[in-house]
This record gives C-alpha cells, sequence and structure tokens, in this order.
C-alpha cells in the first residue's frame, strides 16, 4: 500500500504534505494512542487510485481522518477527481 500511495504521489493526486504518508506516519508515532488505524484503499483493477487514511478515536467511537483536528487538509474527493475522474461523479 505505500508504494502505491507513494505513486499518488508522483502523479500529483495528493496535492497536500498533510495527506502524505510520513506526515500520516509521523502524527499517528506522536498522537496515535488510544486510536486504530483505519485505511480505505480505492482501487480501479489492479490500481491504487485513493487512500484515505482514517483512524477510530476509541474514547468516542468515531472514525476520523488521521491528524484530525490538526489536518483540516484531507480532501477524499478532490483525491478522487484527479485520480481517478470517471468515479467523480
Amino acid at each position: 500500500m505505500r508504494l502505491g500511495w507513494r505513486n499518488l504521489i508522483a502523479r500529483g493526486c495528493l496535492p497536500s504534505v498533510f495527506q502524505h504518508p510520513g506526515w500520516a506516519d509521523a502524527w499517528w508515532r506522536s498522537f496515535g494512542d488510544g486510536r486504530i488505524p483505519f485505511v480505505v484503499v480505492g482501487r480501479d483493477g489492479d490500481s491504487i487510485v485513493g487512500i484515505v487514511p482514517l483512524m477510530v478515536d476509541c474514547a468516542i467511537g468515531q472514525a476520523q481522518f488521521i491528524g484530525h483536528p490538526l489536518n483540516d487538509r484531507n480532501g477524499a474527493a478532490r483525491i478522487i477527481e484527479l485520480c481517478a475522474p470517471r468515479w467523480a461523479h
């Protein structure tokens, strides 16, 4: 999955540093306690066309973007528009 994530970056599908796997890793190491990672991977055949890095906050029982509330730049809809335009309808 990490290679697919990096390929999305190389294709210009992830325009924000907050959508980079390195940022998610650093955030997780610092703030991930009490949370469970839940990563949604969108595929078109064998190609990864989107990755939505979520977490479940066990204290409130809610799924949120990794980085919440520090990260306000997760745009799953924009990623789909850029990487899989036929799904963007």
